[in-house]
């Protein structure tokens, strides 16, 4: 799991959340800036984009106290409710940037890079189920 501070410290406009090296602000320090391939256009246009919701709900579910997929599930269950998710949204597929109109497909979306972002990552270390407020220790 990336370091809490990292998460809140980037954005994705001009940080590469999907190098799994990059795990704590340090990482990030001593790695290239990686700027959006569409920030400019995402800026003159008054459209909201998939991926920065996505890092404002990743910060929502490192807060919550629940385990991780508890938490992952009530957000996306939070989202599902949000009357302004049926906007028009920057999403990134097929390999490129799209403007789409909201729905059930932007969740998806969010959640998926959410889940990028965070780089929550079960394995035979780690218990099922976590203390989200024990999981990101304060900085020394």
């Amino acid at each position: 799991m990336r370091q809490r501070r990292l998460i809140e410290n980037t954005c994705p406009c001009d940080f590469d959340f999907h190098d799994k090296s990059v795990q704590t602000i340090a990482d990030a320090r001593a790695t290239d800036r990686v700027m959006c391939s569409n920030i400019e256009q995402c800026n003159a246009r008054n459209i909201q984009c998939t991926r920065r919701l996505a890092q404002q709900v990743a910060e929502f579910i490192i807060d919550r106290h629940e385990p991780y997929a508890e938490a992952v599930q009530n957000e996306r269950r939070d989202l599902e409710r949000d009357p302004t998710l049926n906007a028009p949204f920057w999403v990134f597929r097929d390999g490129e940037w799209k403007v789409v109109q909201g729905g059930q497909g932007i969740v998806d979306e969010i959640m998926a890079f959410a889940e990028v972002i965070i780089d929550f990552q079960l394995d035979e270390n780690s218990p099922p189920t976590r203390d989200m407020e024990n999981s990101h220790p304060a900085p020394a």
